[in-house]
């Protein structure tokens, strides 16, 4: 049985992805430095916590999505707020990206569309 291809050009960036998923598994809340530890796991592209955030809120903000409380949520491990995600975010971006990559294939097939 053939394996199925990747997409050619997936329309949600990689980093957006695996963040989700590395949120997800932490319970919803994690710190950007927590965050970047993980994602460099098997990876060494984040190797700067500030740098993976930049990089992140410019995907999040690409796709019109904010992080509520301007990135700071409470500390996993307990302690003041650090700067991290909430699995709800990038949550949001990636559905913002699919969205964006299926409108133009659904204008294309409506009658009369131009």
């Amino acid at each position: 049985m053939p394996v199925a291809e990747p997409w050619p050009s997936d329309p949600v960036p990689e980093l957006l992805t695996r963040a989700y998923a590395v949120s997800v598994r932490a319970g919803g809340t994690i710190s950007s430095r927590v965050l970047s530890a993980h994602l460099n796991q098997g990876k060494q592209i984040h190797t700067n916590a500030s740098l993976m955030g930049q990089e992140l809120v410019g995907l999040l903000r690409e796709a019109g999505v904010g992080r509520p409380h301007h990135g700071r949520v409470p500390n996993p491990s307990g302690g003041a707020v650090v700067m991290g995600f909430t699995a709800g975010t990038p949550g949001r971006a990636i559905t913002a990206y699919e969205a964006r990559a299926v409108l133009p294939v659904s204008r294309e097939a409506e009658p009369g569309a131009v």
